[in-house]
């Protein structure tokens, strides 16, 4: 806003404010504003005196919130509700210019998350079209009992290396887990009790489960239904669960923390 506009800004609100103490004044001579005079004999009076408090808080709060939001009256010089409202118009401008920046982003991430799902979609469609190619001439081909047997026995193959490699691994996972976490001593048992809060210190030392039967059953749930959660109970050693929390390999359910569910890593 320019000097001349702020000068003539100041000129009018002085004329304002000399026309609301001459009218104040006329009131006053009338009787007409007795907030204005000094106090009176009368406002010994409860009522009157508890009239007066009421319009005093009434004022103040007034007051509090003219200092808190700005008054919207405009002056009467068309250049100066021309500046005011330039003002407003441009700081709105460049508030709705941020938003519109930030929508932007969002627009394009959403746009490349749609692409991602769109070419995923696309590798899946051409999977399912190989399966169901493979399927078909399966079926089309020579179905004779000596194909079965051969078919059959591959299978069986298949499977046998598969157990033979999932029990290798288990046995590895179970050897690193006994190794780096195993079950806690008497004495470390009894000094973390003491920590725990009341409902779980009636759990016992010989009662806890090794942390790799914890995992094991969560991972089973997991492969059996990613979605089913699995209760913990007394025996879960509860630095165990929190170890599992704070790595992010399980998560609480959203309303019963005693539910746990392993993170479905696999899909």
């Amino acid at each position: 806003m320019s000097t001349g506009s702020k000068q003539q800004l100041l000129e009018e609100c002085e004329n304002l404010w000399k026309q609301i103490q001459q009218s104040c004044d006329e009131n006053d001579k009338d009787g007409n504003c007795p907030a204005l005079r000094q106090p009176e004999d009368k406002l010994e009076d409860g009522v009157t005196a508890g009239i007066l408090r009421a319009k005093v808080q009434r004022l103040e709060s007034e007051i509090k919130d003219l200092s808190v939001t700005k008054p919207t009256i405009l002056p009467h010089s068309s250049e100066i509700q021309y500046e005011i409202l330039e003002e407003e118009l441009t700081r709105s401008i460049s508030q709705l210019s941020g938003v519109l920046v930030l929508i932007s982003s969002q627009k394009e991430e959403m746009l490349e998350e749609q692409k991602r799902e769109e070419k995923y979609g696309s590798e899946l469609k051409n999977v399912i079209a190989a399966l169901q190619e493979a399927y078909d001439k399966m079926l089309t081909e020579d179905s004779t009992p000596d194909k079965k047997k051969v078919y059959v026995q591959e299978l069986e193959r298949k499977v046998t290396k598969a157990e033979d490699y999932y029990n290798k691994l288990s046995e590895k996972f179970a050897k690193f887990v006994d190794e780096h976490f195993p079950l806690p001593t008497e004495k470390v048992f009894t000094e973390v009790k003491k920590k725990l809060r009341s409902a779980d210190r009636k759990m016992t030392l010989a009662d806890t489960l090794p942390l790799k039967v914890i995992l094991k059953d969560l991972m089973k749930n997991c492969l059996k239904d990613p979605s089913a959660y699995t209760q913990i109970d007394h025996r879960f050693w509860p630095p165990y669960v929190e170890l599992l929390l704070r790595c992010q390999i399980v998560q609480r359910h959203p309303t019963d923390e005693r539910m746990l569910k392993l993170i479905p890593f696999h899909l």
